[in-house]
Order: C-alpha cells, then sequence, then structure tokens
C-alpha cells in the first residue's frame, strides 16, 4: 500500500514537472513520450520560487537594490566637488555594489521564463550599462571614454529608483496620471544623466574644473531657451554630446506632450473632478447601476424639505461619463452646489480616494431593478461594497462605512452576509424582488397597503386645496410619514398604549412602534401595547411615529416638559454626545490591537439578525402553515374550476415569477384566520427550482394557459375570485435573445389587466408596472393627466411601482431600522427571542391587520375610532374608504385622517395588534360594495359540506379527519396543525377527481330533492317578499333590488349545482332538506342585512 501511494506521488511529481518544463520551453510539445530528467525538474522549481519571489513582492526585490544604486548615484555627484585624483574609497565601494548588482541580474536571467526576451528588455540593457563599464574599465579609469562610461553607468544607477515610486506612493493610478509621471521623471532623469555627462567631458581638459551645479544651470537654460552663453562647451566632445541631447528634446518632448494632450481630450472633467470635502457638510456617496428615473425618485427623497437637516451633498461616483438627459438633471439650479458627478471605478482605490469616501456618512448602492442577470448585478454590488468597506477599514483602521445596498435576488443576501468581518450593523438590505412580492402579497388581504406603504417612506409637501373629496383626504394623507424619535424621560414607567394616548390626545401623531437596546442589541416591536417602558435613557428607547413633518415628531422628544427641563435635557445630550465621540476615538485605537478572536465574538453579535433569517429558511412551520410533505406540480395542475363551489374567493395569479416563493409565504403565515386558494395562470411548466420552492404550501393550484385568453381566465374560475394579482416581466426566466425591449416590458401585463376586466369589471386586480408612465394605460381617459402617486388606481393600492424601492433605500440612510420594520409590517410576528421574551413577556410582536369598522363606532369621529381600538389593544393606523365612501369611484387610502373625520359601514380600518378577535379579523371574501353581483359563496359551501361529507362516504374517498379551513363564518372545528391542512388538501383533490363521477350515478332520488327543495323555497321566497317588498315596495333602491335579486340568483344557482352533486343521495333526504333550510334561511339573513344597510342610508 505505501510502494503504491508513493509511486503514485512520484507519477504525479513527474507530471507537474514536465508540465512545468512545457511552460518554460525546456522541451517540444510536439515531440511524443518526452521524458523529463530529475535534474531538469529540481532547476525548474528553483526557477518557479524564484520568479515567485521577484513577482511577489516587487518593494523588496526593487527596493533594497534600488536604494543602493540611487545612493551611490547621489553620493558620487557629492565626491563630485572633491578635488581628489586616483583612486578613491568610492571606487572599492563602487565595484562591491556592481557585484551585488551583477548577482542579483544573473539571478533575474536564470528564474526568466523567457531568458532571451528579458536579454532583450530595455529593464536589462540599463543594467548591463549599469554593471559592465565599472568591471571592465576599473583599472583604466584615466582615459576619456573610459571615464565617460563609467560616469555614465553611475548617473544611470538613479533611474533603478523609478521602478519603486509608483509602487509605494500608488502613482500611475489612470493614463493620464501615468503619462504625466512618465514625462516629469523623463525630463528629470534627462537634466540629471546628461549634467553629469558634459560635466565628466568638459572637466577632463580644464585645469579650472567647474562643480556639477554649474553645468545642471548650463543644461536647464540651453534646453529651455537658446542659452545665455555665460557657460558653453569648449570641447568637441561636449558640443556634439549637447547637439544630440536638443536634437532628442526637440524629437521626444513635443510627442510625450501630445500623447498627454490627447489622453487629457479623451478623459472629460468628470474623469479629472475630485470632490473637495468641507468638515461642516455630510455628505454620502451613490455608485452601482445608477438610471437617471431610480435617480430622481432618491435625489426627490434625500432633499426634501421635510428632511430638516443640515446642508448635505451627494457624490455620484459611476464609470462613464452622464448621458445627456443625466447631465440636464445634474444641472437642475433645484440641485446646484448639491450634486457632484465623478467618473471612475468603484472599486479603484485613487477614485475612491477622489469621492472622500472614508469620511462619507453612508454610501448608496443602487442597481438596475430590470436586469436581464440579476445574480451578476447583485454579485457585482456585493463586491463593489466589501471593496469600499475594505478600503475604508485600511485607511482607517476600523469598519465604519455604512450601506444601504440595493439587492434583486433574496438568496444574494445570504452572499454578502457571510463575507467575514466586514459586516456592520447598521448596514441596509433592499432585496427589491422580496419586498414587491411581499406588498403584493399582503395587498390580497389588506388592500391599499401598497399606497398605504408607499406613503409613510415617502415625503410629499403639503398638500393643495383639492375640489374633490376623496383626493383631498388622500393628499392629506400623503403628508405623513415615519419618523423615529428619542422618547421623552417623562414617559417613564407608563404603558406604550397609554404613551400612544397621550401622544394622539396632544400632538395628533401616531406612535406604533417600540425600539430599545438591550446587551448591545437592537429590538423592534410594533404595538406592543402592554407592555411597560423604563429605563428610557439606558435603554435609549425610541419611537417610530407617523406624522405630517419632523418639527411635530421632535416635539415627542420633550412632551410634558417645562422650559427649563428641556434646556437641561438637550444640555446634557450635548454633552453626552461629545464624551461618546471622546470614548469612540479611545476605543478606535484599542479595536486596532485586538486579536482575531476578539474580532470574531463582534461578527457573532453582528450576525446575529442575518442567523435568525437563515434559521426562518431552514424551518418556517413555527410561522407558516406548510405540508409535511412536498407536491408533485402534476398534482396540482388542473384543467379548469369554472363553476366551482370548492375554490371560490380564491387569488388568481397572472404568470409566474422566479421570487414567487415569497409572494406565497405571507398568503400562508399562521396568524391568519383562514387561508385561501392561490390558482396560478402559466403558459409552460414552473421551473422544477421554483416550484420545489413552494411545494410545501397547501391551497396552491395550477392551470396550464395564456392570462391574455378569457377561456383561460374563465377556467381560473375568474369571476369568482377575490383577488388578481399581475406579476410583470421576469428576466432571468427569459433567454437573452428573447429579451424584451425595456420600454415594452408593460405592455403584456397591459393587456391581462384590460382582458381580465372584461371577464369581472369588479374584481381588484394588483399590479405591476416598471414604469409609472404607464399607468395612464389602465386608467380611464378623464384620468390620465393624472400624476401616477394622485391616480385613483395608486390611491387604491393596486399599482405597484418600483420607484418604492428608490424611495425607500433613500429613507434607510435617514432611519437606520425602516427596513426592518417593512419586514415585519409584511412579513408579520416571527418567532420572538426567546432571551428577551423570558426577560420581558409583555414586548410582544403585533401585525398589520384591515379590519371593518365596528358597528358601536359607525358615524363617529376617527379620534373616537382610534380610542376605541386603543382600549382594546389596537392601534389604527389609517383608513381605507371603499367605492362611493365620498364621491370616489375606486377605494383609497387616508392615512392618520383628521380626528374629526366620520367614519361610515363602509371603511375599513389599518390596525396594528397582536391578536384579532373573531368578530373582528379581516375576512376574505368579496366585499358587496365592490363586487354587487357576487355571493358569499364560500358561506353556502360551508352549509352543505355534511352532504358533501356523505358523498366522499359513498365514493370511498371519505376522511374522518377532514375539516374545512378556518373561516370566520363557519361553525365547525378549525385546523391547528399542518396534518389537518394537509389532510384537507388531499380531499379537496378527492372532491376535484369524483365530481364529474357523480354525475352519472342514477338520477332516481334527485326528482324526489328538487320537489321537496322547490317547495320549500316557493314558500320561504314569497314570505321572504311579502316581508321585503309587501310593506314598502318602493322604499326599495335600484341598488338595493339588484343587490337582493343578485343573491336570487346565486341561490338559484348553487342549488341547482347542490341537487347534480347529491344525485346519488337517495337515502339522504334528510340532510338534503336541512341544507336547502339553511341555505333559503341564509339568504333571507342577507337580504335582512341588505335591508337593514338600505335603511341606515336613507336615515
Amino acid at each position: 500500500m505505501t510502494d503504491s501511494k508513493s509511486k503514485n506521488k512520484k507519477m504525479e511529481e513527474e507530471e507537474k514537472l514536465k508540465l512545468d518544463a512545457l511552460l518554460h520551453g525546456e522541451i517540444d510539445p510536439n515531440k511524443k513520450n518526452t521524458n523529463v530528467d530529475i535534474n531538469t525538474g529540481l532547476d525548474l522549481k528553483i526557477r518557479h520560487k524564484l520568479h515567485k519571489i521577484f513577482l511577489s513582492n516587487p518593494i523588496l526585490s526593487e527596493g533594497f537594490t534600488g536604494f543602493l544604486a540611487w545612493s551611490s548615484s547621489l553620493i558620487y555627484v557629492v565626491l563630485s566637488y572633491s578635488n581628489s585624483e586616483g583612486y578613491s574609497w568610492f571606487d572599492i565601494v563602487d565595484l562591491l555594489l556592481c557585484i551585488v548588482f551583477l548577482l542579483e541580474f544573473l539571478l533575474r536571467i536564470y528564474a526568466s521564463q523567457n531568458r532571451f526576451k528579458y536579454l532583450k528588455s530595455l529593464h536589462s540593457l540599463t543594467k548591463i550599462l549599469i554593471i559592465f563599464p565599472i568591471m571592465i574599465f576599473y583599472n583604466n579609469q584615466s582615459s576619456l571614454y573610459p571615464k565617460v562610461l563609467i560616469s555614465i553607468s553611475r548617473y544611470l544607477r538613479i533611474i533603478r529608483i523609478t521602478n519603486v515610486l509608483p509602487i509605494v506612493f500608488s502613482i500611475g493610478e489612470t493614463d493620464v496620471a501615468r503619462k504625466l509621471y512618465t514625462i516629469i521623471i523623463s525630463s528629470a532623469m534627462l537634466l540629471y544623466i546628461s549634467t553629469g555627462v558634459i560635466m565628466t567631458i568638459e572637466n577632463y581638459d580644464l585645469e579650472e574644473k567647474r562643480d556639477y551645479f554649474i553645468y545642471f544651470y548650463f543644461i536647464v537654460v540651453t534646453l529651455s531657451t537658446v542659452g545665455y552663453g555665460d557657460i558653453y562647451p569648449v570641447t568637441d566632445a561636449g558640443q556634439m554630446f549637447i547637439t544630440g541631447i536638443i536634437i532628442f528634446i526637440i524629437i521626444m518632448i513635443p510627442k510625450q506632450t501630445n500623447e498627454l494632450l490627447r489622453l487629457l481630450n479623451m478623459q472629460s472633467q468628470y474623469f479629472r473632478a475630485k470632490y473637495k470635502k468641507d468638515p461642516e457638510i455630510p455628505h454620502i456617496v451613490l455608485t452601482g447601476e445608477v438610471r437617471l428615473p431610480a435617480l430622481k425618485n432618491f435625489c426627490e427623497e434625500l432633499f426634501h424639505e421635510d428632511h430638516r437637516d443640515q446642508e448635505k451633498h451627494s457624490v455620484i461616483l459611476l464609470p462613464n461619463d452622464p448621458a445627456a438627459d443625466m447631465e440636464i438633471f445634474l444641472n437642475d439650479p433645484k440641485y446646484e452646489g448639491l450634486l457632484f458627478y465623478l467618473a471612475g471605478n468603484a472599486i479603484n482605490s485613487f477614485d475612491l480616494f477622489r469621492s472622500c469616501l472614508s469620511s462619507c456618512n453612508a454610501c448608496i448602492l443602487m442597481t438596475n431593478k430590470n436586469s436581464r442577470d440579476a445574480y451578476v448585478s447583485d454579485h457585482k454590488n456585493i463586491l463593489t461594497g466589501l471593496a469600499m468597506k475594505k478600503y475604508v477599514q485600511d485607511k482607517q483602521g476600523s469598519n465604519t462605512l455604512r450601506l444601504c445596498m440595493q439587492l434583486i435576488k433574496p438568496e444574494s443576501k445570504q452572499h454578502y452576509y457571510s463575507s467575514v468581518n466586514l459586516v456592520s450593523n447598521e448596514d441596509q438590505l433592499i432585496i427589491t424582488e422580496e419586498i414587491k412580492m411581499n406588498l403584493l402579497a399582503k395587498s390580497c388581504f389588506s388592500p391599499g397597503i401598497l399606497s398605504l406603504v408607499s406613503n409613510l417612506i415617502s415625503s410629499s409637501s403639503e398638500a393643495e386645496d383639492q375640489e374633490v373629496v376623496w383626493l383631498k383626504e388622500y393628499s392629506e394623507g400623503m403628508e405623513h410619514e415615519i419618523y423615529r424619535i428619542p422618547l421623552s424621560p417623562k414617559m417613564e414607567g407608563k404603558y406604550f398604549k397609554d404613551i400612544v394616548k397621550i401622544i394622539y390626545l396632544k400632538l395628533k401623531a401616531i406612535v406604533f412602534g417600540l425600539e430599545l437596546t438591550c446587551n448591545n442589541k437592537t429590538i423592534i416591536r410594533l404595538n406592543p401595547s402592554t407592555f411597560r417602558v423604563s429605563n428610557i435613557i439606558d435603554n435609549k428607547a425610541h419611537v417610530y411615529i407617523v406624522c405630517p413633518d419632523q418639527t411635530i415628531a421632535e416635539t415627542i422628544e420633550v412632551i410634558d416638559m417645562t422650559k427649563e427641563q428641556k434646556n437641561d435635557y438637550y444640555n446634557s445630550k450635548n454633552k453626552e454626545e461629545k464624551v461618546q465621540e471622546k470614548v469612540l476615538l479611545g476605543y478606535e485605537q484599542l479595536l486596532n490591537e485586538e486579536d482575531d478572536e476578539e474580532e470574531d465574538v463582534m461578527y457573532f453579535f453582528d450576525q446575529y439578525d442575518t442567523r435568525n433569517e437563515k434559521d426562518e429558511e431552514v424551518d418556517i412551520s413555527e410561522d407558516y402553515y406548510v405540508l409535511k410533505n412536498p407536491k408533485k406540480q402534476t398534482n396540482v395542475t388542473v384543467s379548469t374550476i369554472e363553476n366551482s363551489i370548492e375554490v371560490i374567493n380564491h387569488i388568481v395569479v397572472c404568470g409566474i415569477h422566479s421570487a414567487i416563493y415569497h409572494f406565497v409565504l405571507p398568503l400562508r403565515a399562521r396568524y391568519l384566520k383562514n387561508i385561501q386558494y392561490i390558482v396560478i395562470i402559466s403558459e409552460d411548466p414552473i421551473r422544477p427550482d421554483i416550484w420545489e420552492s413552494i411545494s410545501r404550501f397547501p391551497r396552491i393550484l395550477l392551470i396550464n394557459g395564456s392570462p391574455l385568453s378569457k377561456e383561460t381566465l374563465l377556467k381560473a374560475n375568474i369571476n369568482y375570485a377575490d383577488k388578481a394579482v399581475i406579476l410583470g416581466h421576469d428576466s432571468t426566466l427569459e433567454n437573452e435573445i428573447e429579451a424584451k425591449n425595456n420600454e415594452m416590458l408593460d405592455s403584456e401585463t397591459i393587456f391581462i389587466y384590460k382582458t381580465i376586466k372584461q371577464c369581472n369589471s369588479d374584481l381588484q386586480i394588483m399590479t405591476e408596472l416598471f414604469y409609472s408612465s404607464n399607468i395612464e394605460f389602465l386608467l380611464p381617459k378623464s384620468q390620465v393627466n393624472f400624476d401616477y402617486k394622485y391616480s385613483t388606481l395608486f390611491a387604491a393600492g393596486e399599482v405597484y411601482i418600483s420607484a418604492i424601492i428608490d424611495t425607500l433605500t433613500c429613507q434607510s440612510y435617514y432611519n437606520p431600522h425602516i427596513v426592518t420594520i417593512l419586514q415585519q409590517i409584511l412579513k408579520g410576528a416571527s418567532v420572538p427571542d426567546s432571551e428577551v421574551m423570558i426577560a420581558n413577556p409583555d414586548l410582544c410582536q403585533s401585525n398589520l391587520w384591515q379590519i371593518p369598522v365596528p358597528e358601536e363606532c359607525i358615524s363617529k369621529t376617527f379620534e373616537q375610532l382610534f380610542l376605541y381600538f386603543l382600549e382594546k389593544d389596537l392601534i389604527c393606523l389609517g383608513l381605507y374608504r371603499l367605492k362611493a365612501t365620498t364621491d370616489n369611484d375606486l377605494p383609497y387610502v387616508y392615512t392618520n385622517p383628521r380626528p374629526n373625520t366620520y367614519v361610515t359601514h363602509k371603511d375599513k380600518v389599518f390596525v396594528f395588534g397582536n391578536d384579532i378577535e373573531q368578530e373582528n379579523a379581516p375576512k376574505i371574501i368579496p366585499d358587496i360594495t365592490l363586487q354587487e353581483s357576487k355571493v358569499d359563496m364560500f358561506s353556502t359551501y360551508e352549509l352543505f359540506k355534511p352532504a358533501f361529507l356523505q358523498k366522499q362516504k359513498l365514493n370511498g374517498s371519505y376522511d374522518k379527519n377532514f375539516d374545512n379551513p378556518k373561516r370566520p363564518a363557519s361553525n365547525h372545528k378549525k385546523p391547528s396543525d399542518i396534518d389537518k391542512i394537509q389532510e384537507e388538501e388531499s380531499v379537496t383533490s378527492s372532491m376535484t377527481s369524483n365530481r364529474d363521477h357523480s354525475k352519472d350515478m342514477d338520477n332516481s332520488s334527485v326528482g324526489e330533492l328538487t320537489m321537496s327543495a322547490n317547495k320549500y323555497k316557493a314558500k320561504i321566497k314569497q314570505e321572504e317578499d311579502d316581508k321585503i317588498f309587501g310593506a314598502n315596495p318602493n322604499k326599495v333602491s335600484s341598488s338595493m333590488a339588484s343587490i337582493i335579486r343578485s343573491l336570487k340568483k346565486s341561490t338559484d344557482m348553487v342549488e341547482e349545482e347542490v341537487n347534480s352533486l347529491l344525485a346519488s343521495l337517495d337515502t339522504q333526504n334528510r340532510i338534503v332538506k336541512k341544507a336547502v333550510k339553511d341555505l333559503t334561511l341564509n339568504y333571507l339573513e342577507s337580504a335582512k342585512k341588505a335591508q337593514e344597510m338600505y335603511d341606515n342610508e336613507d336615515d
């Protein structure tokens, strides 16, 4: 065994030697069966190591010999002022130096891979002129020409130092710098060497010797002017040398100058510009893939008047000159003196130095959200960010750079977090696809959240007077945004909900979040209503507040304080900040001296949140409904669900996206009271890796077809859907050849939107658009001139615009935890930190809900509604006003309404709460004010559940553990774990497969059931007509009559479907009669509620 190992090792060494021999040209690659001698192999090893030494450390290899050469040359110039003749100590030392230079030269030749090429190089020829004249003419220095050659060799040694200068001082970062360096060094070397040579030639025959400086003066005057004639060469050799130097200057200097001018012309002012840092003005560096629309959105938020900070600058660092439209924007008077554009490379240290990166407040890395290769864009941004952090760390000795980075793919953040010792707690990662998908998903059960979030993270000027009521209220809500403010010490010991109440009553501002710092960990909770806030100063307590401007927000910091207390508070705060600055400066030196173990400990705390995210990806069953086993794509693919009574009030998703996992995830959160079917329409089968990410989620169906086809939409039961979501273009699912023109990315989305509206005009559709200007194609002609933020669709929260990401990125600069808050709003409360919860069990987390207005609060003011909910530990954030609440044709969001705003039964309320009571839970059913022609079909299905169970028993597919999903209207037991959801999935598929089979069964009992049902129906219908229309038939409005007729029509349709499904249940007359009776009673109850609604409106 040992012999075999040694034999294999020997063979590997021979192969390696043969490869090295090939690389070094020692053997002919065309010859076969070439053997390599072991001595040749050892020779190659030594050469390879020497070559590596010379290349790996050029400062050491060139610096030592270069310093000896440079110092010996200067000593020779100094000794020229003495009148000593013959040999001196310098000649002996000089000879020894030449021997050292010769040994180094021979080693370089030996280590060179191509020796002949190396000998022909200028570097090699210079060394030959430096070494050999002294060694050859050492004993013959009295003659003119040997003396001149020895003099030239000693003056040429100064050139050796030029190889080290660019490395030591980082000279020549750009082409212009390199050319300028070449001209300066060449001119200096020419003056130095020519002065020494002319001195040697002229002083050889002169009795009165002239020193070095006189000849230096002569060379400078001669080359720069025509000469003054006070000093001139008297020997023939000196005159010939000066003539040659002048000719050389005439040829070379203009050539070098022209090359420099050419490079200067190639580089614009942006490549040469440098940002001059003002210590009093903070600045940020903006780089990455910056497009003009994104830059406009970012700068509009950055320099908005609501941010009343001191003046700030933005340095834009991009690889190329700005395009024409970009240059027009940079010269906008609005941003004069605020934007600075530099052309350069964001990973080049010289360009980073030009942008003053080491002293900036933050660095913003933007991305191209329409990139054809999202992963490449993400990796480029990550590497750029890490290179910038490394640059700052090398400059300052500590990691102080704060990054706000846009990434496209959710998977990319793990690549960033895996970088050791470079990630900071204050770094903000904005994952565009994750946020987009979460927003679209949350909009399905909390409509309007798109508009709400957009308004809260963007600054808006004071609203202009609007004649339209809904637009006036919506504009007022747009003025409010999120601020992070230190909590006043006066709130010490109060419950969080009491703090919310005090601040709302005094400032009409809504506090919804609390931030504490415990053990160097930042903890953020949304509405911890029952938590008693203590140690405000020690825990650095901050609150998150929704209000119109920063002035109101800052008032919270000193609320309930007297004038003297306010002054004392501000003075102590200023002193504390100065002390912290000194402490940080002292710690900065200590941190630089710490070893790697302590850095690893700090990295552990830095990665605290990251590890939580990774754990979430590994096991999500604690927070989300998932199945034990993944489902195959073929098992959930159906041909049609048209007119299905099982799959109703569902979400129809048009198209597929690689990040669809982050769309489904919020819709399967455990805090939801019920979950809806998700029906995905896709022309092609879903890619295996994408399907794998969602295969464990329950209640997902696939339909093959194009969403542009009405037939396909009807197969997806679009007429009885709750919401429709149109996913935009995903570049990662297309080949580069098939990639679409950027300007046409929204075309398919627009056509799908119009097709869905033709099938179901009342359906609420969540749409993703890449360009805000395209929203006009979705609006009526009367609204096409609206700014997209004021359009009806955007106000209703039905359109996602990518500009939200750019605004959020800017807000992350002002508010370091805004991304964390947004994630909690969208994803909901996750499993809390056990350590924190054990110490503070009342520090609970809340979710964002949308619930109807309680009956006791209808027709009351928003302030009364706010205080009512606050008593129930809920915090109101705003209203979602449904159609016809005021003069609106579509719903709209009203953020933090005026206190005297009256709420109606057509309002929905955005609230933060830990849990919502069953009666207040958001019911995922069509709203009658939005879809008047529909009925709560799922409630009907609940009534007929016993019949369906009997049908399953007869067909042999009944499961005794089968249970319905959680529905507020259901009286049946709710599922409590993953097993019941999985069993429900299997039974549902059995129901679908057996439906057609049941139609072929014996119809003998159908007639009896139908007759019984019709008689009972006729009797109830007569009583109901007398009850509703008999007393005052004229009182019923046309709209209410339409609702009632729709209810009747829907009831008839459901009865027919039930009768056909129960053809085989001739022994179950009692169950069927009860079901028909329950159905009719349900219909009467609906009609009664409709009449009450009308009576309330009439009052």
